[in-house]
């Protein structure tokens, strides 16, 4: 009998250990994967993520952020609209997130077409400005850096 209870009270302390590891923060979810396709932070704001073409989850279980939630510089989820605009790039400005015709690369080749779908949480650079995709920001022309 005493050996049953004690099995018991194992699996009771095991099972809150697991449930507690599942409690998230305000504005937080939890999630078998935290690594997303999305930007997790503010800085990560207009920039664009890689994501496991296999489908593979390179980190473990853990809390996220809700849709349309971002970390900010103190780690709390608060709305996207919150955060400073575009990873903090006073060049660019939120919008479809693929600076069609307007990357540095742009100024020495042939225009291409424009894709036709847009990116969440997407940014582009204000008019006059390019992306430099070496310096990840948006620059005058001038600034452009060429490799």
């Amino acid at each position: 009998m005493g050996k049953h209870i004690l099995i018991l009270l194992v699996t009771i302390c095991h099972l809150a250990v697991a449930l507690a590891d599942t409690e998230c923060g305000e504005n937080e979810i939890y999630a078998d994967c935290t690594a997303t396709c999305n930007p997790e932070d503010c800085s990560e704001l207009g920039f664009p993520k890689s994501c496991p073409s296999d489908g593979s989850c390179p980190t473990g279980p853990g809390c996220i952020c809700r849709g349309g939630y971002l970390r900010d510089s103190e780690g709390n989820c608060v709305d996207a609209g919150q955060c400073p605009s575009c990873g903090g790039d006073p060049n660019a400005t939120v919008g479809c997130g693929t600076n069609c015709r307007k990357k540095c690369e742009d100024l020495r080749s042939r225009p291409t077409r424009c894709p036709l779908g847009c990116s969440l949480y997407g940014c582009d650079c204000k008019d006059g400005f390019f992306y430099d995709r070496f310096k990840k920001r948006c620059v005058k022309p001038s600034e452009c850096r060429f490799i």
